[in-house]
């Protein structure tokens, strides 16, 4: 496996499980359930850095925050 081929499976594993966790969370798309608890600061800091390779979740993650920006914890 190369380098290259390797790093589009990882971002593609992180993808898959960014997409699992936010849809829990309310955001529309497609994700398996889990009952692993969800810290949504940790989860947003997270989701910036890996987003840029899905546009559609950046998108959806965007609408979630304008809807739901009063549950997080800024100085948290």
């Amino acid at each position: 496996m190369s380098l290259k081929e390797l790093h589009s499976k990882l971002i593609d594993i992180q993808l898959t499980h960014l997409w699992n966790q936010w849809t829990q969370l309310g955001v529309s798309g497609y994700g398996k359930k889990s009952s692993h608890i969800i810290d949504p600061e940790a989860l947003l800091l997270y989701s910036l850095e890996i987003t840029r390779y899905d546009a559609r979740l950046y998108d959806e993650i965007l609408d979630w925050c304008f809807v739901n920006g009063e549950f997080l914890s800024i100085p948290r």
